[in-house]
């Protein structure tokens, strides 16, 4: 039965993956160039970094560490706005409301 049910909907998901992949893949490529922008910003200030006796890897270091920091803040602020959305999405009374209109879906 579960194969039958699955088999009808399994191009449409397949869809949806595809898209949401393709999505994820723009929002990597679009933070990657604002990083890069970022840096190239910040070129005389690694300029004078470097004329002050900075190695390559203390600078690269540097960038690691606020390319980490920005993430490590972005993941926190994900979770931290997700968990209540989650609980405020996920209740039984829109579980209802898909089943009236999407009856083949399973009720919760």
């Amino acid at each position: 039965m579960h194969a039958y049910v699955v088999a009808a909907i399994r191009p449409t998901i397949l869809v949806l993956m595809g898209a949401s992949l393709f999505l994820l893949l723009i929002a990597c490529s679009n933070i990657a160039n604002l990083m890069m922008v970022r840096l190239s910003l910040r070129e005389r200030e690694l300029a004078v970094r470097t004329s002050l006796g900075g190695s390559w890897w203390q600078l690269a270091r540097q960038s690691l560490t606020e390319a980490l920091l920005v993430a490590g803040t972005g993941t926190l602020l994900g979770i931290g706005l997700g968990e209540p959305g989650r609980s405020v999405f996920y209740t039984p009374q829109l579980y209802k409301l898909i089943s009236v209109y999407f009856p083949s879906a399973p009720a919760q």
